[in-house]
């Protein structure tokens, strides 16, 4: 009933007024307005509007075709320039490095945090909430040594769980009918990433230095701590902030 008005409603998300001789103007060949009308401050609209000009676009340039194979002219005139686009690597492999340069970071950031927290717990709050840490203090090992021992332990059991991550990743990558399959996404040859040793060799030293940066801080949360449930509510939060960045 009022286009504006069920526009800035929401009720529609864009309206297109066509003239009502288009159909003679064309085979006149004469310029047709076509006016739409739309929301610009709405994203849902923006997109529509998008979609509706494609549309009619492809419809200008087939009626433009047709006026010109009518004139018997090459209707490749109306492209002076062809793209023809060639990657440096095939589709799946191209693909498979898109995902993994998405999911890498995350999946180290997340499992470098949370794979050191059972370890972090046990050997910092567990101890002391066993009584096992004081006993610990009176043996010739000195303070620094216990503590590098810990940290070092916390390390080794973060790395385990990174590390089988990343692998559980690239295997699920190249399973059949997998989240990553090939074939439903028109991908031919599969997905199978080539990395050199130098990128296995960066990511490996990120995770490395990702889990120690974690594993000191839930340590030092841990042995603050008073017992091993505080130091896991404590710990906790650490799983949610590491994926802001």
């Amino acid at each position: 009933k009022d286009i504006y008005e069920d526009i800035k409603s929401g009720e529609i998300l864009l309206a297109i007024e066509i003239p009502k001789n288009l159909d003679t103007n064309i085979d006149k060949e004469n310029v047709n307005n076509v006016k739409i009308i739309y929301d610009n401050s709405s994203s849902n609209a923006e997109m529509a509007l998008s979609r509706i000009k494609s549309f009619i676009e492809l419809y200008s340039k087939e009626i433009g075709s047709k006026r010109l194979i009518a004139r018997n002219i090459d209707i490749n005139i109306l492209n002076p320039i062809e793209i023809e686009e060639k990657t440096i690597s095939d589709a799946g492999e191209g693909f498979a490095k898109q995902m993994l340069s998405l999911l890498f970071p995350m999946m180290i950031l997340l499992y470098s945090a949370t794979g050191t927290i059972p370890a972090a717990s046990d050997l910092g709050a567990g101890e002391k909430e066993r009584g096992t840490l004081e006993p610990l203090l009176t043996t010739q090992a000195g303070r620094m040594s216990l503590l590098w021992g810990k940290f070092l332990s916390i390390t080794v059991f973060g790395l385990i769980t990174t590390v089988f991550s990343m692998i559980g990743l690239v295997i699920s990558m190249n399973q059949s009918g997998g989240l990553f399959d090939a074939s439903s996404m028109g991908i031919e040859g599969g997905i199978a990433p080539s990395l050199d040793t130098k990128t296995f060799l960066i990511i490996g030293l990120i995770g490395i230095l990702t889990t120690m940066m974690f594993g000191a801080l839930e340590l030092a949360i841990s042995i603050y701590a008073k017992s091993f449930k505080e130091a896991q509510t404590y710990l906790s939060p650490v799983s949610i902030l590491v994926m802001v960045p």
